[in-house]
């Protein structure tokens, strides 16, 4: 029985000492690069993380470095034309894992313009741009949240593509050319949204208050709930498909068309398409 615990305890020795969940700094192994420039070749960032508080920071400079402060370890490495950033919080079987919620923050140039790829496995993660008037501008923003929350706010790209299992994501302020997204089981709040979306929710919850109308909006929802808010003097034509599901509009239409299949009509110029469709959930539109 002795030796038995003495073998655990050098292997648990060995990996601490290799792997240095906790983030020692006085370790001799287990150091990870923990910054990168951002030279004008580089299209994406990329950040996954899991199991940690996570906070993305734009500020001055062509370094993009990261900052952590508690348990589990974060690398950052080029390949490519990409920056990978991972954070892996600390291991659930060593000692006190379940009280330590490692906090890190990731600093990116204030003037980078390309992609941002951002991967929230558990834990939570924000990002804020400056504010409503200054807000971080992007070519393409991709989010994908698992189980963890996600909070996005001020900022404004070309495209957007979200991927929602069973998490909550928040995005706040954004202004945006084309968004795909796709909700499975989680909840997701779009405020003060303009631009065009097309969305797909199968069980979960689409919350989308739009600040102003700039595009088509297309919603399929399977077994969940979506509520489309728009601006009262939104200009769109509404095509709504019903299965078993309802669509409840709250806004006055011209020309309506309704009954338990379909529900027809134009609102304002009928400028922009609404096309909404639902099977066995239910749709709000106000």
């Amino acid at each position: 029985m002795k030796r038995f615990v003495a073998v655990l305890a050098v292997l648990a020795v060995l990996y601490v000492l290799f792997f240095n969940p906790f983030g020692f700094s006085w370790l001799p192994f287990g150091h990870p690069q923990t910054d990168e420039t951002v030279t004008g070749d580089v299209q994406s960032i990329k950040i996954e993380t899991s199991g940690a508080e996570v906070q993305v920071v734009p500020e001055n400079g062509n370094r993009l470095w990261t900052k952590l402060d508690g348990g589990g370890s974060a690398s950052v490495q080029k390949n490519g034309n990409t920056i990978n950033v991972k954070m892996k919080g600390t291991d659930w079987f060593l000692p006190f894992s379940w009280f330590r919620h490692p906090d890190l923050t990731v600093y990116i140039p204030q003037d980078y313009r390309r992609n941002l790829d951002l991967t929230v496995g558990s834990g939570t993660l924000s990002f804020d741009g400056k504010s409503a008037n200054d807000p971080y501008v992007l070519e393409q923003v991709i989010l994908n949240v698992r189980s963890g929350t996600a909070d996005l706010r001020d900022f404004s790209a070309r495209s957007l593509k979200l991927e929602e299992a069973s998490g909550l994501a928040t995005l706040s302020t954004l202004s945006i050319n084309s968004a795909a997204i796709h909700v499975q089981s989680g909840i997701l709040n779009l405020k003060h949204y303009s631009g065009p979306v097309s969305a797909d929710v199968q069980s979960g919850n689409l919350n989308a208050q739009f600040a102003e109308l700039k595009g088509p909006v297309t919603v399929d929802v399977q077994s969940g709930l979506a509520t489309i808010d728009l601006p009262d003097n939104a200009d769109f034509t509404l095509n709504g498909k019903i299965a078993s599901g309802f669509i409840d509009c709250r806004l006055p239409l011209k020309n309506e068309q309704s009954d338990s299949t379909e529900l027809k009509g134009t609102h304002g110029s009928g400028k922009y398409t609404v096309n909404l469709s639902v099977r066995s959930g239910l749709i709000n539109l106000r």
